[in-house]
């Protein structure tokens, strides 16, 4: 199934060009690393590129990009100029079996990532001009169901020729659902999703800063992602949601938090990129919270 796509042209005319090389592609997605993203959300760090680890030891294969997403899954990324087939997703998959590989390229991660302790996931990512039909058909009937060990895509790069300079897009292909973030936090002996974490955070800062001005809350979190819309007036609030037919808010008025005699919502989003900075917040405050399974 389709999970994700880059693109931005407007009503400008393409031309298709393809990529010269195999190394050509490995060294645009370096120096792009965002086209790897599976959502919008993803924070990818590079760990490097044609690694010596080799399948089995000795068959001579390399790993042509290791990166680690969001600070909590191991990525396999497999490179291939010109269409995909299902020989290349195997080839990507012998990595998998081979505990040793694995093995090696978690420990180097976790020793290049600052806070990276454990690996939740291991995911393959192949990548490719285009698909094959026998890819093709394996794509379009692949289980929706989560599979919490390994995930599996397909990226599709394509070039084009935009004026003088270069466009590369990329469409991405989950074979089954991509394990959802469930990160929960034990507080005053309540088990939180990671939202109400944030909640329960400010809260604390709220507690701790009783003379908090809007500003102060908005420079003390401004390494969150949210800029002024971590909180909003309760009315607008309110009246916000309303309009959008969803709450974007805790609107639950005793959840609202005080400020100079006015009532503020709180974003009630929280992607798990915030979870490493929330906890650090929380630590700062000195919030006690446990992270649980």
């Amino acid at each position: 199934m389709k999970l994700y796509s880059h693109m931005s042209a407007k009503d400008r005319i393409l031309s298709p060009i393809p990529f010269s090389k195999e190394n050509v592609m490995e060294s645009y997605l370096i120096d792009n690393i965002g086209l790897l993203k599976l959502d919008g959300d993803d924070e990818i760090i590079l760990l490097g590129s044609q690694q010596n680890w080799l399948r089995g030891g000795n068959k001579g294969g390399r790993i042509d990009l290791l990166a680690v997403y969001n600070k909590d899954s191991l990525a396999i990324v497999e490179i291939k100029k010109g269409d995909l087939t299902c020989s290349d997703l195997e080839q990507l998959k012998s990595y998998f079996n081979v505990e040793s590989v694995l093995n090696e390229a978690a420990t180097f991660a976790k020793k290049q990532v600052e806070g990276l302790t454990i690996i939740k996931d291991r995911m393959g990512i192949l990548v490719g001009t285009g698909m094959a039909p026998d890819l093709y058909e394996m794509v379009s009937k692949a289980s929706k169901v989560a599979n919490s060990k390994m995930f599996f895509v397909i990226i599709i790069l394509k070039k084009y020729r935009l004026d003088n300079e270069h466009l590369v897009t990329s469409d991405v292909y989950a074979l089954g659902r991509r394990p959802r973030n469930k990160d929960k936090f034990e507080v005053n002996g309540k088990v939180l999703p990671k939202n109400r974490f944030l909640l329960a955070v400010i809260h604390k800062y709220m507690e701790k800063n009783k003379n908090a001005t809007v500003h102060d809350i908005l420079e003390y979190f401004k390494d969150l992602h949210y800029g002024i819309n971590l909180i909003y007036k309760y009315e607008d609030a309110l009246k916000y949601s309303d309009e959008k037919g969803y709450s974007y808010f805790f609107l639950d008025e005793r959840e609202a938090i005080l400020i100079n005699d006015t009532l503020y919502a709180v974003n009630n989003s929280c992607t798990k990129t915030e979870v490493p900075k929330l906890k650090d917040h929380a630590s700062k405050l000195g919030l006690e919270f446990k992270q649980v399974k």
